[in-house]
């Protein structure tokens, strides 16, 4: 991704923010608004690339689209029934989701591979599994998923492994609202954003029950609606990480919700000596304190969030002692380490999943590229800590998934500039 960023290190992040609107439960609603075809009103939208990328696809098919603000008016009471195009889908993977969409409505759909972070295989085996169990004869033809379904049967599907997909269960429940009958799915991903999207289609009036790891869904007609897309729990762990490793102060006034959604992280974070306390909705994180060594191992909701790895990796680095890190989700993930070798951090690679994270005192500034989003986040708290200009290459990545990441940086204290190519 194109983009850079010169940070000048090191700098003390204090202040008070406002968390936007979740990327990751922003991209199924906003597809799934499709399927009601009735008025819907989002509020609470980030604006970031992938939202970007979705609204443009959205214009494709002639959607009616209106935005004012953080608010996304659709009405797709009527829109040309197109395919999305190459250059779209290749953009970002969350594109997928219209693949069922489509489906439950016309009964015809096509889609490129999509593309998004390289940080390992990411193959849509699950996805396609789900469709066919609701009778979808899919074929890959000339680089494109080309499906089919003349009626949408009901379905009962287990996926598989110990870290089920998110996105084939939100597949699942796409194609479920247009099976006859009641469609089940069994180990299903129940990450925040899986079930924030489940109260969206209940909002509509979706038929959705969970138990557990297994979710119940009925035929359901939808009705249009207005729903309030929440925090991003990933950007409220970003900011605190910017705080703990500059020892600033911050303030998170809708931070709250993020408590719940991410536990182990959070408990990571108390582990690590940082102090965070909650009064109504805002979060108070002092991180003024001697940072503590940990242990942190990623998996499946609840265990530690793979996207939260990276954003936490400067953190270990700033620690008083060796902390252990194993990435058990993505195999390609650790692209960031190599970058921040280059700032002096210190690290032991134990196989391919486990590195030992030595403690730095101090970063120096450099050049460095970033890869994926998290990575390149991981890049920019490094180099807050980080004596001297940081040069991050790539910066793009971050436009991808945090609004305004250079303007609540400066805000918050940070001597950031990007420089245009």
């Amino acid at each position: 991704m194109k983009g850079i960023l010169r940070i000048e290190g090191p700098c003390s992040i204090n202040g008070s923010l406002k968390i936007s609107g979740s990327k990751f439960t922003s991209i199924p609603i906003i597809v799934g608004s499709l399927l009601s075809q009735k008025k819907v009103h989002l509020r609470n939208v980030p604006k970031i690339k992938d939202i970007e990328v979705l609204i443009s696809s959205l214009h494709f098919l002639d959607v009616g689209i209106t935005i004012k603000q953080n608010s996304l008016f659709i009405d797709a009471s009527s829109f040309n029934n197109q395919d999305i195009p190459d250059y779209l889908a290749k953009q970002m993977r969350g594109v997928f989701l219209f693949l069922p969409a489509l489906l439950v409505i016309r009964g015809r759909a096509s889609i490129a591979i999509p593309g998004g972070c390289r940080i390992g295989k990411r193959p849509f085996d699950e996805h396609i599994r789900v469709l066919k169990k609701f009778g979808v004869e899919v074929m890959f033809v000339d680089g494109r998923f080309v499906a089919r379904v003349d009626k949408i049967k009901r379905a009962e599907v287990s996926l598989r492994g110990l870290y089920p997909s998110p996105g084939a269960t939100k597949t699942f429940l796409i194609m479920a609202l247009g099976a006859t009958g009641e469609s089940v799915i069994n180990n299903a991903s129940v990450l925040p954003e899986v079930i924030e999207f489940i109260s969206f289609l209940k909002e509509l009036g979706a038929k959705i029950e969970i138990k557990g790891t297994t979710i119940v869904v009925k035929k359901s007609d939808l009705h249009g609606g207005k729903f309030d897309i929440p925090p991003d729990r990933i950007e409220c762990l970003t900011w605190i990480a910017a705080a703990a490793i500059t020892k600033g102060k911050i303030e998170i006034n809708n931070g709250a919700s993020s408590l719940h959604k991410c536990k182990k992280e959070f408990s990571v974070l108390s582990e690590m000596g940082i102090n965070i306390t909650r009064n109504n909705n805002t979060l108070f994180v002092d991180g003024d304190v001697e940072l503590r060594s940990a242990d942190i191992t990623t998996g499946a909701y609840p265990q530690f969030n793979t996207d939260a790895q990276p954003i936490f990796t400067p953190l270990l680095i700033a620690s008083k002692g060796v902390s252990r890190l194993t990435e058990n989700v993505f195999e390609d993930r650790f692209k960031h380490l190599y970058e921040l070798q280059k700032m002096g951090a210190e690290f032991v690679f134990k196989g391919e999943r486990t590195v030992l994270v030595e403690p730095i005192p101090e970063l120096k500034g450099t050049v460095v590229c970033g890869h994926d989003i998290r990575g390149t986040v991981s890049l920019a708290l490094a180099a807050f800590k980080a004596r001297g200009v940081t040069t991050i290459l790539g910066a793009g990545h971050l436009e991808r998934a945090y609004e305004n990441f250079e303007g609540k940086a400066s805000f918050l204290g940070a001597n950031i500039k990007r420089i245009v190519e």
